[in-house]
């Protein structure tokens, strides 16, 4: 009999363990599958049990995989244009079982009435792409920018709903401003750098829909010393 997993991978992937909850992950052995930032952004999370949250430009479903592992009773709908990342996300629901707490769906960003109850949604993730637009990229996110993320999560959230995002610390302030255009209001902040004697590399928002709120800056986080050790917080991060 064949094992059921098997039927789930294809050719060129394999099944990764997240070390969460039992939970893992079809990836594809070769490629971008997903790094270190996916990991952070979902520790920087701060959700709520039963919250409704919408992973923007989902990938692989990384994001929303590792929020669902820390807050086992969140809804979680997953947008991704690309339709091979899109069909492996759904493969890897269903090796975990979660048809019920874990939706994805092919579509782009720029489109989210067609597919998304609007005004629904407690809270939105996303890791955006970290590099400027394209022109030839009609089948990916790469024509999407700043805005057009912070413009689908007005359209998604509740108000006082939250985006959960990130950028390179160039663009920080690009970041921030197509937030501020949206009527967002930047409501925590924190930097990442790679040691201690090292400027930050990247910076994590979190922005509240049609609030007033001051911004908090929190803590660096560094995640390597320096013999090149994780620190350890960055151990808690991965392996708590």
């Amino acid at each position: 009999m064949p094992n059921e997993n098997n039927i789930l991978i294809k050719e060129n992937e394999i099944i990764e363990d997240l070390q969460r909850n039992g939970l893992k992950i079809i990836r594809s052995k070769d490629g971008f599958t997903y790094g270190t930032d996916s990991v952070l952004l979902a520790a920087f999370a701060k959700l709520r049990q039963g919250d409704k949250v919408c992973d923007l430009g989902a990938g692989n479903g990384i994001l929303s995989f590792l929020i669902f592992a820390r807050y086992p009773n969140l809804s979680v709908d997953a947008l991704e244009i690309d339709l091979k990342k899109s069909e492996q996300m759904q493969r890897s629901i269903l090796l975990n079982g979660l048809e019920d707490k874990i939706h994805v769906y092919n579509q782009d960003l720029r489109r989210i009435k067609d597919s998304f109850k609007l005004a629904s949604y407690d809270a939105v993730i996303c890791n955006p792409p970290y590099y400027i637009a394209g022109k030839d990229a009609s089948k990916t996110q790469i024509n999407a920018d700043f805005f057009d993320v912070a413009l689908a999560a007005k359209k998604l959230l509740r108000f006082r709903g939250k985006i959960i995002t990130m950028c390179k610390m160039p663009r920080m302030f690009h970041l921030s401003n197509a937030l501020q255009e949206n009527n967002f209001a930047v409501s925590r902040v924190r930097l990442v750098k790679s040691k201690p004697n090292k400027t930050p590399y990247l910076v994590m928002m979190e922005a509240i829909l049609g609030a007033r709120s001051e911004c908090r800056l929190e803590e660096t986080l560094v995640l390597t010393d320096d013999n090149n050790q994780y620190t350890e917080e960055l151990k808690e991060i991965y392996f708590s």
